[in-house]
């Protein structure tokens, strides 16, 4: 689409997780408990690194899978390759016009003004009694699952 601006806004990888879970949590009317056993598990609903996987994801017009199939396969296999993964998920964040993160908004919106897009920050938030009240291990797990993902965010704070 000619003038269309790629417009990409990263949310801390730890905080998007939790976040997350919280989420299946409601959806799936789950206990913190549940939530708990299906992360440590390998739950596929309860994937790592979805931030890298979504920026480095292939689509491929000719496979006959929708685009909805394909993004939730990118999601969902396994990471056989991360160093493709990310180098993938660098061109794409590079490749962006716009770059920046959720906890500074701010400077986004700046970006945005620039190019001429009016834009209203809203802070949206999970219903109460969803918490799930994570230990310290259990944040350290999420750290280590979500590796890639912290990179990528690092990557795309120096940029912006």
């Amino acid at each position: 689409m000619k003038g269309a601006k790629t417009i990409l806004v990263l949310r801390d990888p730890v905080q998007r997780f939790v976040s997350n879970l919280r989420h299946v949590m409601m959806a799936r009317q789950l206990s913190a408990d549940d939530v708990k056993e299906r992360l440590f598990a390998n739950d596929p609903v309860i994937q790592g690194n979805r931030i890298t996987r979504q920026l480095a994801g292939k689509i491929d017009p000719s496979s006959g899978l929708s685009l909805t199939e394909q993004h939730k396969m990118s999601l969902l296999d396994d990471i056989t390759d991360p160093i493709e993964l990310l180098e993938a998920a660098y061109q794409a964040i590079d490749d962006a016009e716009i770059v920046g993160t959720s906890e500074d908004m701010g400077s986004v919106i700046k970006q945005l003004e620039f190019h001429g897009i009016a834009i209203k920050e809203e802070k949206r938030h999970v219903r109460d009694g969803y918490d799930l009240q994570l230990n310290a291990s259990e944040l350290d797990f999420v750290r280590e699952i979500n590796s890639l993902d912290l990179e990528i965010y690092n990557y795309a704070r120096v940029r912006t």
